[in-house]
C-alpha cells in the first residue's frame, strides 16, 4: 500500500488535500499533520509527503532536512497557499 503524508498547518487545506488524494490514488494511506514537528514526532515512513513550506514552528524546508537525515528515498512534494495581498 502506497503511503502518504500530508503536513500543513492549516487544517482544512489537509482535509481537503487528503480527500483529494484518496480519490486519485488508490490503495494507499494518507496520515495527516498540522505541523513540522508532529510530522518528525511520528518517526514513520512515507513514500511520498506533501509539505507545506511557510508553517508555524519549524518550516517546510528544516523539516525536509530533518526527515532526509534518517529517509533519503522518500518524495517531497512543496506545496504552498500563498496568497498575495491585495494593495
Amino acid at each position: 500500500m502506497f503511503r502518504i503524508a500530508v503536513c500543513d498547518d492549516e487544517p482544512e487545506v489537509t482535509r481537503q488535500m487528503a480527500e483529494y488524494i484518496k480519490s486519485v490514488e488508490k490503495p494507499c494511506t494518507v496520515d495527516l499533520y498540522l505541523s513540522g514537528e508532529s510530522l518528525l514526532a511520528a518517526k514513520k515512513e512515507f513514500d511520498l509527503i506533501f509539505l507545506d513550506i511557510d508553517m508555524k514552528g519549524i518550516n517546510g524546508i528544516e523539516t525536509a532536512r530533518k526527515l532526509r537525515r534518517s529517509d533519503k528515498k522518500v518524495k517531497i512534494i512543496y506545496v504552498s497557499a500563498y496568497l498575495p495581498r491585495g494593495d
